[in-house]
């Protein structure tokens, strides 16, 4: 038994930029796959609300990010062979939000595109 492909996955969409490409399901469900046993995910599912959302992405979206420069070249240094990353964002609430309302925490992931190894996890909040 693959513990890894035998837990239960949350509910999980896509999104992306105008400088990456949409990715099949098989991609967004390794990428959560990756992250399911994470403290953090674990936190996630707890919550009534959790759906994980999953960005593939050019590295350049490390330099918006409000890390210190220290996290950031430690990423920068770990994505080195690859133009991309895979980000993991299972957004929580205490409730259903409703279009256009709600909010909560946000269990967030950092990860290599082909290795899919979490280089970074955060919390941080959402507000629709």
């Amino acid at each position: 038994m693959n513990p890894n492909t035998d837990t239960p996955l949350p509910d999980r969409s896509t999104a992306w930029s105008s400088e990456s490409e949409k990715r099949d399901q098989e991609s967004i469900d390794a990428a959560v796959r990756a992250t399911i046993k994470h403290e953090f995910a674990i936190r996630a599912q707890q919550f009534r609300f959790c759906h994980a959302v999953v960005m593939f992405e050019p590295k350049t979206f490390i330099e918006r990010c409000r890390w210190d420069e220290e996290t950031k070249m430690r990423i920068r240094h770990d994505l080195s062979d690859t133009a991309d990353v895979t980000l993991v964002s299972y957004q929580t609430s205490s409730r259903d939000p409703e279009p256009l309302a709600g909010g909560g925490e946000t269990f967030d992931f950092i990860l290599h595109p082909r290795s899919l190894k979490i280089l970074h996890s955060s919390i941080g909040t959402w507000r629709a």
